[in-house]
């Protein structure tokens, strides 16, 4: 454990006094701990994230959309008789009050309590588990689906824009970089057939809703005996068109 991540985690209200901090699993946005705590002989685990300032220019807005939303699919599990501290994650306060402490450096860290007895899949082995994956985003999407997208900040532009992901295709595609425009003919032909969509959905008003930023990854999920309890990665969450 740096001094950097023991000064850091001074900050946070955790149980006990910190056994131990080691770098945890293979994200490679953020930089992040598995942090052991241990109180009247009982341990207890927790994540400590710092969040990437290069993707996410301003961090205090990601964490007031995962405070926001957090708060809201928590008082829906506990209304449905479910358990939060294992359907939701929870996070750790900072000992001022904060849901995340910002360093000397300007860098903004947050902590999120472990969710034991859990697997994470890197990829889906089979479709069992790919098709838990699909209830799991389901069930999540579900949850939110009244959740008020306007309260939520962009935290990265054009992150669920499509005309403007297409705009970045074609110039990329002009541009042909790593001359691989010629081995992939054949993929470009598929997206310029679905751009009339887009245009069309560009023209077109929709009500902003909400929508989870990234591609599906198994590596959000929390698995339980095959049963999910848990989408984990709330960073990319926003609002955007239905497209």
């Amino acid at each position: 454990m740096s001094a950097t991540t023991a000064d850091i985690l001074k900050c946070f209200a955790l149980p006990g006094s910190v056994v131990s901090a080691a770098p945890y699993g293979n994200g490679h946005i953020n930089d992040t701990y598995r942090v052991v705590c241990c109180e009247g002989g009982r341990e207890s685990r927790f994540i400590l994230q710092k969040i990437n300032r290069n993707v996410f220019h301003r961090p205090e807005e990601v964490m007031e959309n995962i405070t926001g939303i957090l708060g809201f699919i928590t008082s829906k599990i506990e209304a449905s008789g479910g358990d939060p501290q294992r359907e939701a994650l929870s996070l750790i306060p900072a000992r001022e009050g904060k849901p995340f402490v910002t360093d000397e450096q300007g860098e903004c860290w947050r902590i999120y309590r472990f969710i034991d007895r859990t697997v994470c899949y890197e990829n889906a082995g089979d479709e069992e588990i790919f098709r838990r994956s699909a209830m799991a985003f389901g069930r999540f999407q579900k949850l939110l689906a009244n959740y008020p997208a306007e309260k939520l900040h962009v935290t990265i532009p054009d992150f669920h824009n499509t005309p403007a992901r297409f705009r970045q295709f074609w110039n990329a595609v002009l541009e042909d970089a790593a001359h691989r425009r010629k081995e992939v003919e054949e993929e470009i032909s598929f997206l310029a057939e679905k751009e009339a969509l887009s245009r069309k959905l560009e023209r077109t008003h929709h009500p902003r809703t909400f929508c989870f930023g990234p591609p599906l990854k198994q590596q959000s999920l929390a698995f339980l005996a095959l049963g999910i309890i848990s989408v984990e990665d709330k960073f990319s969450m926003g609002w955007g068109g239905v497209d």
